[in-house]
């Protein structure tokens, strides 16, 4: 018959075989085995009772150092918190090689960029001389958008510079010996490009030799190595016109 089972030590039961053959034998086997079963579940519930919180529930940092060693907890694994079993690797995509721009790209880029800053330009150039033929403002606009990117300048700067110093007459020529549309001094460039071409480098001259702002190169371009005050007036004149419609009518 069946020996008492020592729930207390957990101890696999004692069987004692009696004298009633095979089939009582294999009876006391099948219910030793249920007896071990219920026992196994009893301890496990008590278990559970004593000690609500997992032991193995990982903590905060170790998330992260999964989360930082390329590891993450699948969903399964979030819910059942009693083990890290259940982890999963991220699934890291691949970079993507840099595409090298090709020449070809590159001037087409630079070429709507000049395009839509000549277009920006052109309402306040109108603004300065309304009777500008349209191929003249065109060319003006243009050169003022490819020349002011060249040399790191504003493009309205420029544009109010020109309304300063000549008005955009072409051939404007000042008692001082100064020419075209930026007034340059001493040379008789009235070509569109070449003037507007030269006249911002030397604004960019002006700037990288005193590394001021440009209040200071407006000042110098006007009034040269020691500007005098009206150069200074000159000056703000200038800024005070190198804004857009837009931004004018917000000021």
């Amino acid at each position: 018959m069946l020996a008492s089972i020592r729930s207390s030590k957990r101890k696999r039961p004692r069987l004692s075989v009696g004298t009633s053959g095979a089939t009582s034998f294999a009876a006391m086997v099948l219910l030793a085995a249920g007896a071990c079963t219920v026992g196994a579940l009893v301890a496990s519930g008590a278990s559970a009772e004593e000690s609500t919180t997992p032991t193995a529930v990982p903590t905060y940092a170790t998330e992260k150092l999964l989360v930082a060693t390329g590891h993450a907890r699948s969903p399964v694994a979030a819910e059942a918190p009693w083990g890290l079993d259940l982890i999963a690797p991220i699934a890291v995509e691949p970079e993507t090689p840099a595409v090298k721009e090709s020449r070809s790209e590159r001037l087409q880029r630079v070429l709507l960029l000049d395009g839509e800053t000549a277009a920006g330009l052109v309402p306040l150039i109108m603004s300065f001389r309304e009777d500008l033929p349209d191929a003249l403002a065109y060319d003006i606009a243009l050169a003022i958008a490819r020349e002011s990117r060249q040399h790191s300048l504003r493009p309205e700067l420029v544009a109010a510079l020109i309304k300063v110093e000549s008005n955009y007459t072409l051939t404007a020529v000042s008692p001082t010996n100064d020419h075209g549309l930026m007034q340059l001094h001493g040379d008789r460039i009235y070509e569109v490009e070449r003037n507007i071409s030269m006249g911002c480098q030397e604004l960019a001259t002006w700037r990288s030799l005193y590394q001021c702002d440009e209040r200071e190169m407006l000042a110098h371009y006007n009034g040269g190595n020691r500007p005098p005050g009206v150069s200074w007036k000159y000056a703000d004149k200038v800024l005070s016109l190198a804004q857009m419609p837009g931004e004018q009518a917000a000021n």
